[in-house]
């Protein structure tokens, strides 16, 4: 009996041990960005251009191990080369798929000027619990990859600590019935029983305890972020009326204006609360294929939403908005087996006039005049930051990291999470700025 007693008092205190160890290696908690004195005094498309111009360079990765290490044991899956694809069995096909997704992951963003910053696990967590509601991601299957490798990158154990079987984070997901089967929500909370839940509760004693129980995280997609009664609106008042039809029922759109801050609520819920974060994008499904618009005429709708929805954005207390460009496509992407530099320009995919590529780069102007509009010097009418996350750049020059498969190859979506993973880490650099 005393020998369980000893053994139990021994590993409580090293238990103790553990965690004073890690509050004494815990960087300070920022400054809020809402309070700092060193607030960007540019419009968010001209913040971060030294960090959002660069070039891709080799950091080979021999391993699983290795990738895990760098990305976390996630994210976006990855078919095998095309040219193999019809004459592999399904193992085949499934270690062909692995093999191009460490091949593909294989290098590292450089900008031209400034570093990309360490991933901090940690630092990540702790800048998310300190918000209301952490990181809220909205947008298309794209922006379900860049989920899938936020949620990679925070399973990577931060260093000092003492692996454990149990999960850190507590994983809720849907997807979209076969055979897509993509991505359409995602929700990351902590799990209570690992023992850094114990620490971020003892290194934010400021936090209410409620906020630990809450999502850190979260992704909900909606290919076109306003729901059809509001975009019918616009499209009446844009002049459109013979617009979608029966594909209306093609698009994703889970709420998510709900997810964000309420307007209720101006001031901080907490001392030295931080903004949350809201990432969207929306683009790839305003096609002429989708809404039975062969001359275009969407974009007139688009501009509408865009001068909608951005005011009500920025209006909202406590959050920092962060506009994500259309993620780049590459016509025969298949042929390519290595980056391109420098990049080439925009795709206009003129084999397939349907798919609307020639409009993305309108589209995303639309963006980035009103924000810089609104916020001329970074910030919104309500205080919060407003940021600029131009992907353009860095995603043309990776023609060889798209999904690929049969019928010709996906040349839209990501293999693997080294191209949306960059991403997150941008983001980190930006948030954290």
């Amino acid at each position: 009996m005393r020998r369980v007693i000893a053994l139990t008092l021994l590993g409580l205190l090293l238990s103790a041990l553990y965690l004073i160890r890690l509050l004494f290696a815990a960087p300070a908690l920022p400054v809020p960005a809402h309070f700092s004195p060193f607030l960007p005094l540019l419009p968010p498309s001209q913040q971060h251009t030294s960090l959002l111009r660069g070039k891709w360079h080799p950091a080979p990765l021999s391993s699983a191990q290795e990738l895990e290490a760098r990305f976390g044991p996630g994210g976006p899956a990855c078919f095998a080369p095309l040219q193999e694809e019809h004459n592999l069995t399904a193992e085949e096909r499934r270690a062909a798929g692995e093999a191009r997704r460490l091949a593909v992951s294989g290098w590292e963003w450089v900008p031209e000027r400034g570093r990309m910053r360490e991933w901090d696990t940690l630092g990540v967590l702790r800048r998310l619990l300190n918000s209301e509601r952490g990181l809220v991601l909205v947008g298309d299957s794209i922006t379900g990859q860049m989920a899938s490798a936020l949620h990679s990158l925070l399973l990577i154990p931060p260093s000092g600590t003492t692996p454990t079987a149990l999960p850190l984070l507590l994983p809720s997901t849907h997807r979209s019935p076969p055979p897509h089967n993509a991505l359409t929500r995602l929700t990351l909370q902590l799990n209570p029983l690992h023992p850094l839940h114990t620490f971020l509760r003892l290194s934010l004693p400021h936090v209410p305890p409620s906020r630990f129980a809450e999502p850190i995280a979260q992704f909900l997609r909606h290919d076109l972020l306003l729901p059809f009664p509001a975009l019918e609106q616009l499209f009446a008042a844009s002049g459109v009326h013979n617009w979608v039809g029966e594909r209306a029922g093609f698009f994703a759109q889970h709420p998510w204006l709900t997810a964000l801050p309420s307007a209720a609520q101006p001031g901080p819920l907490w001392e030295n609360e931080q903004p949350s974060l809201l990432v969207l994008n929306t683009g790839a499904h305003w096609t002429p294929d989708h809404f039975y618009l062969p001359g275009g005429e969407y974009v007139l709708a688009y501009a509408r939403m865009v001068r909608s929805l951005a005011p009500t954005l920025l209006a909202l207390p406590r959050l920092h908005v962060v506009y994500r460009t259309i993620s780049p496509p590459h016509t025969a992407c298949a042929l390519s087996s290595s980056p391109a530099y420098p990049a080439p320009p925009p795709d206009t995919g003129p084999a397939h006039p349907e798919w609307g590529w020639d409009k993305f780069p309108e589209l995303d102007s639309l963006w980035r005049a009103e924000l810089d509009r609104l916020a001329p010097h970074g910030l919104g009418p309500a205080g919060g930051r407003v940021g600029w996350l131009d992907v353009g750049e860095m995603a043309r020059q990776r023609p060889d990291a798209h999904l690929l498969g049969k019928e010709g190859g996906d040349c839209m979506h990501w293999c693997g999470p080294g191209v949306p993973g960059e991403w997150v880490r941008l983001l980190w650099v930006m948030v954290d700025a």
